[in-house]
């Protein structure tokens, strides 16, 4: 992503060029190949007036991402914004008044191409009473947060994150400070409510130190529905494929009984991963008043640490995957976010025991 320009009173964004350009390039030339091939080669039996169009097609496509930019300009001095689009020449300009100017907003989209889906987090400037401006979706959470927070503090407004399926906002003076200069000032509370009645988790808590250790989630519906399928295929292809042979006694190649092992491996290895995710993954979160640490797995284990001093927020959010609705638990995992990194924690405990790891992290980075 283009870092945005700005000045005491210009804030300039830009969009093209770059890897877009380099992904249209072989567009284009291919286009000129298909428009242009035949001028050059006798064995072509298709009319010119075949290759142009289809060709063009192609040039069309691929000259768009090599030339094309969109730019958008905030100034403060004219109280307007000004976008820009542009095909080599400014193409479309549209201009709007900052009069209601609502702060600025990320949020969370999944679009879909012809054969996929993908997450986006628009980063858009609200206006009252108008069309939000949209300044860039990007596919990077963490790029998306950092042209918010240079937007905001540009426009001295508010930042409201609601791309992680809960809302948090900020005010332009407390987007440079990290979440443990916020809850030391009081502006957020670090106020421990009493723990639930049933725990799933064990937790260890002294007020500095905070060690819990999450169980696996065991059996839930949502997992069954991914065995079920696996195991109904390699049913059906052991017994029509793999048992008449068997019976028969027919001796294999040796290539054959590689192909027919890797075959089976690849189901088996999938029933072994949810497996394995039911019954032996596990969740550990260290924290202090320096560092957070959060390791997870079941046969090979990640960790990864954040320095509480980068930490800009402690939430609630989105869990990642569809299992916990699946299996009718919250579908919620605590969010530690930084501006480079973020650690997802959990999926599958009661809401009453999430919020009170929450308030539990965010009073022992305040400690």
């Amino acid at each position: 992503m283009p870092l945005p320009e700005s000045q005491d009173h210009l804030f300039e964004h830009k969009v093209g060029g770059g890897a877009l350009a380099l992904f249209g390039l072989p567009f284009a030339i291919a286009g000129l190949a298909v428009m242009f091939g035949p001028l050059f080669s006798s064995t072509s039996d298709a009319p010119l007036y075949f290759h142009l169009p289809f060709g063009s097609v192609f040039f069309l496509v691929g000259s768009a991402f090599i030339f094309g930019r969109y730019r958008i300009s905030v100034d403060k001095r004219q109280g307007e914004v000004t976008r820009q689009w542009s095909l080599l020449i400014p193409v479309k300009t549209k201009t709007q008044s900052l009069d209601g100017e609502n702060g600025v907003r990320i949020t969370h989209e999944i679009r879909k191409s012809k054969n996929s889906s993908y997450s986006v987090y628009p980063v858009s400037l609200q206006l009252t009473g108008d069309d939000d401006i949209e300044f860039e979706s990007s596919r990077s959470l963490q790029k998306a947060r950092r042209l918010g927070e240079e937007l905001a503090k540009f426009l001295q407004t508010s930042l409201t994150d609601a791309s992680q399926g809960s809302t948090s906002t900020r005010q332009a003076d407390e987007l440079d400070l990290n979440l443990k200069q916020r809850l030391q000032s009081g502006r957020i509370e670090a106020d421990i409510p009493p723990p639930p009645n049933r725990l799933l988790s064990k937790i260890e808590f002294d007020g500095d130190r905070l060690k819990v250790e999450i169980p696996p989630p065991g059996f839930n519906l949502g997992m069954l529905f991914g065995i079920v399928p696996v195991i109904g295929f390699m049913g059906f292809a052991f017994f029509v494929v793999l048992r008449p042979i068997l019976r028969d006694g027919t001796q294999l190649p040796l290539p054959v009984i590689l192909f027919m092992l890797f075959f089976f491996s690849i189901p088996g290895s999938i029933v072994l991963g949810i497996l394995g995710r039911m019954f032996l993954f596990r969740q550990t979160l260290l924290a202090d008043s320096s560092i957070v640490s959060h390791s997870r797995g079941w046969l090979f284990h990640r960790n990864t640490s954040l320095p509480c001093d980068k930490v800009e927020e402690i939430l609630l959010g989105r869990s990642g995957n569809g299992r916990a609705k699946l299996s009718g638990r919250s579908g919620q995992a605590i969010l530690i976010q930084t501006d480079d990194r973020s650690i997802r924690v959990t999926n599958h405990l009661p809401p009453r025991e999430l919020d009170y790891l929450l308030s539990l992290l965010r009073a022992v980075i305040a400690s």
